[in-house]
């Protein structure tokens, strides 16, 4: 009994020790020291947020065939598209003047610029301006420079926008005009300030409508590439020995006993499971005869 004992205590330990050693192992395989890697510092969210003060919209267009009854027409689409590009990098400076030479490149206006934080945890925030048909390029550019970290591109349809901006418009000035062929019909003093007020008002209005109106000129055609790098810096790892002996007893622990335990539970279940037929065994037959 006592053999049975010690020889099961015996294939436990080795067991134990069997699964702590090629724990450490893996330690040293998947975490070895020396090797440098990235030291992502929390910059408060900076890149997602630095971009809030800029209210610049781009507004680009296009034909697009529409099929009216039995023909076809072309209607001009008005869109804003807009990319979220944000990425890190160890070569902040490199990637800094590597960002600035693919704008150039494009023939693209940087429209805000904000940089933020000191050496070691800096951000580069850009809003860039670049021509519709370029757009899809520059953006797939500027996600080569530094480690991409998201990517999002937003396209949204304002022509309902721009036409009811133009319809607006358009009342306005038929109503001024109206206004302003009553001054000609004379009248008493008080009457005539008020009508210039009102005239004044709105042509307050339709130079406002007429401002919203400018983003939609061709001329000023442009999508939005929101460009954000972040600084990282790049460590060498050195875990201490008596650090890694401590990550993989306690591994070994929590995994072998829990096994254990399982092995365990199961016997016991097996074993009840046994007597219970032994027991159940005599009662069935007597019963069936």
């Amino acid at each position: 009994m006592k053999r049975n004992i010690k020889r099961g205590l015996f294939y436990f330990i080795l067991g134990f020790a069997g699964l702590f050693l090629l724990r450490l192992i893996y330690g040293f395989i998947a975490y070895p020291n020396g090797v440098e890697h990235q030291v992502y510092r929390n910059v408060g969210g900076l890149a997602s947020t630095s971009f809030k003060g800029y209210s610049k919209r781009n507004i680009a267009s296009k034909k697009v065939q529409r099929s009216n009854g039995t023909q076809l027409g072309n209607i001009d689409q008005k869109y804003e598209k807009v990319a979220a590009i944000h990425a890190k990098s160890s070569v902040f400076d490199k990637d800094e003047v590597a960002t600035r030479r693919v704008i150039k490149d494009f023939n693209a206006l940087i429209q805000f610029e904000q940089s933020s934080g000191l050496r070691g945890n800096r951000v580069l925030s850009l809003a860039i301006g670049v021509d519709p048909t370029k757009f899809d390029a520059i953006t797939d550019t500027l996600s080569k420079i530094g480690t991409l970290t998201s990517v999002r591109i937003d396209k949204s349809d304002k022509t309902s926008e721009f036409k009811e901006l133009n319809a607006k418009k358009a009342a306005l000035e038929k109503i001024r005009d109206n206004l302003v062929a009553l001054k000609k019909r004379g009248g008493k003093i008080d009457e005539f300030v008020t009508l210039e007020n009102r005239i004044f008002e709105i042509e307050e209005k339709i130079q406002t409508f007429g401002l919203n109106l400018g983003e939609f000129d061709e001329e000023n055609e442009f999508c939005t590439v929101k460009y954000a790098l972040k600084e990282v810096a790049k460590s060498k790892t050195s875990i201490p020995l008596s650090s890694r002996l401590k990550t993989a007893f306690e591994w070994t622990v929590k995994f072998y006993f829990g096994l254990v335990s399982i092995l365990f539970f199961a016997a016991l279940c097996s074993l009840i499971i046994v007597v219970l037929i032994e027991k159940l065994t005599p009662v069935v037959r007597r019963y069936w005869r």
